[in-house]
């Protein structure tokens, strides 16, 4: 199969509900027909998305414990608030009671070299932000169920 080498998803209100489709995605070095070929070229996707940040004034206090200790997290802006949205569309975590928070440096790990960037101001504090990642093999087998350590 031939895959894009960028995947635009321009659907602000939904696009990432639709992450989970990339799990699909052949493996480059598993499938002897993509070895090789344009197929173990680095993708990229650029993902649209609706964001606010977080209101410092009615924010509660997002803690996150490292190494025993307890940190308490800042409010995030938007952009930080739109990759925690795509990063949960990849990988889930938290379930539907516990969002998904500062999770660049999670899929960084994996080698997704994640950039945000606002696109334009659609409402007071709600703006439009394109997110773009590399899809790299380590995504996509994590995405698949196989947790390799990052």
């Amino acid at each position: 199969p031939t895959l894009p080498d960028h995947v635009v998803m321009n659907f602000p209100l939904d696009s990432a509900s639709f992450l989970g489709a990339l799990r699909w995605w052949p493996l480059p070095s598993f499938s002897s027909s993509l070895k090789n070929t344009d197929a173990t070229k680095t993708k990229t996707v650029h993902l649209y998305t609706f964001a606010r940040g977080d209101d410092p004034d009615n924010f509660k206090d997002a803690k996150i414990e490292t190494n025993g200790e307890q940190q308490t997290l800042p409010p995030r802006d938007a952009a930080e608030v739109a990759v925690d949205l795509v990063a949960e569309g990849l990988i889930p975590e938290g379930g539907a009671i516990q969002a998904s928070r500062n999770r660049r440096e999670f899929l960084d790990k994996m080698g997704c070299n994640v950039r945000a960037r606002e696109i334009r101001d659609v409402a007071p504090g709600k703006v439009v932000i394109c997110v773009s990642f590399d899809v790299t093999e380590t995504l996509l087998r994590t995405m698949q169920g196989d947790f390799v350590d990052i």
